[in-house]
């Protein structure tokens, strides 16, 4: 069944053309290929359209979990079907500029390095990030949400596939103007409600940016618990009242909140707020702002440059681990045309108290009150590299066009 909703969909969207190397590629260029790993520093694309995956799990056609306690049988599946997805949308592993994986426990990280190594062929390597949580199905120990890129012709409408109540496998992202929506989260005695009424405030704050839900690319939650999953995506059903629901990613937190949402949007606003200027930071009236993160940063007719997840060195003291994550940031992003004052997202995942602690009194540092990126920050139970506390996923644009 799930191949044949991919033959479907896959007649609507038009093949773009294939890539060169990095040389002659105007559209994806990784920054410091590392063979070895499978992934790149950075990834940059000025690719007018970007193809986002749903929350990729290891099934099989029928929904039924494939490799029960066997992460190789596991890993080789959730790429069987992140292909398949890729494939049937038009594009190649050549073409992937992110993967974010979702791992039970940090030990399958080298695993999944392993895999991405044997699939991914310099000098066109994914930017790559891994975090670990409790996933949504029972048994499955790993997951993968993608993003890659499209030629202007495809996906017109920004989702593929028909009206349905089901999620659709992707989306398209229109690049020419891009709204990145910072966490939100509205507190409630149970999740269901937590989650209805933070679907409300986040359309508050699309209306403030001239946009509707139907704008929204991607909606990822944080959650807990992740065994109550199945309240969320009914509320998120609702939302949509019967229209077609954008990719969702699902990572569980630990928090005194139910849940969190974040969100990626397009389309030039309707009203309001007009495309002027290529990179706002933004807060909309009831949302108070922060010096360390922007309630909604809108880009504008500029390339995106996604960043590898970055740690800290092992066993060291937080303070240490977040310094050595903004020093190899700074560097990735001068390499990449690009610098502190002209980041668009940021997800903080951390697992440890002092970490935690020190991020929030070392950001300042970093970053300029006015333009902070828009953020989202979870504690998890463990971000992907023993010995750490702390991992840092950003997107960034140029410093210039």
């Amino acid at each position: 069944m799930f191949s044949r909703r991919l033959a479907a969909f896959a007649v609507l969207i038009s093949l773009g053309s294939g890539l060169n190397s990095i040389q002659g590629d105007e559209m994806l260029r990784s920054i410091r290929p590392v063979a070895e790993a499978g992934s790149a520093s950075a990834v940059i694309t000025n690719a007018p359209r970007l193809l986002i995956s749903r929350q990729i799990l290891p099934t099989d056609n029928q929904g039924q979990l494939i490799g029960q306690d066997d992460s190789a049988k596991q890993i080789e599946q959730v790429f069987l079907n992140l292909t398949e997805i890729l494939t049937a949308s038009g594009v190649e592993l050549k073409r992937v500029a992110k993967l974010n994986f979702y791992v039970a426990r940090d030990e399958l990280v080298p695993e999944l390095k392993l895999a991405l190594a044997k699939r991914f062929e310099v000098p066109n390597l994914p930017a790559v990030s891994f975090v670990t949580t409790r996933l949504q199905m029972p048994g499955a120990l790993i997951a993968v949400d993608a993003v890659g890129v499209l030629d202007a012709s495809a996906g017109e409408n920004g989702l593929l596939g028909p009206a349905t109540l089901r999620q659709l496998p992707v989306s398209v992202l229109n690049t020419k103007t891009m709204f990145f929506i910072s966490g939100q989260a509205e507190n409630a005695k149970d999740l269901a409600t937590a989650t209805r009424l933070t679907l409300l405030s986040l359309e508050a704050s699309l209306k403030f940016c001239g946009r509707e839900k139907r704008s929204i690319r991607q909606i990822k939650c944080f959650l807990t618990p992740m065994s109550q999953v199945q309240d969320v995506e009914r509320e998120i059903r609702l939302f949509y009242d019967r229209g077609s629901i954008p990719p969702v990613t699902y990572v569980e937190w630990q928090s005194t909140l139910p849940i969190e949402i974040e969100v990626i949007a397009d389309g030039i606003p309707e009203e309001g707020l007009k495309p002027e200027g290529s990179l706002v930071y933004l807060a909309p009236p009831g949302l108070p702002p922060s010096p360390v993160f922007s309630r909604i940063c809108r880009v504008h007719d500029r390339p995106l440059i996604f960043v590898s997840g970055l740690y800290g060195e092992a066993n060291t003291s937080g303070t240490q681990q977040v310094e050595s994550i903004f020093r190899d940031l700074e560097s990735v992003l001068k390499e990449s045309g690009s610098d502190l004052q002209h980041l668009v997202k940021a997800t903080y995942y951390v697992s440890q108290d002092e970490p935690s602690q020190k991020l929030n009194e070392l950001r300042p540092k970093y970053y300029d009150p006015k333009s902070p990126p828009a953020a989202s920050k979870a504690q998890v139970s463990a971000v992907g590299k023993v010995g750490t506390g702390l991992t840092v996923d950003m997107i960034a644009v140029p410093a210039s066009r």
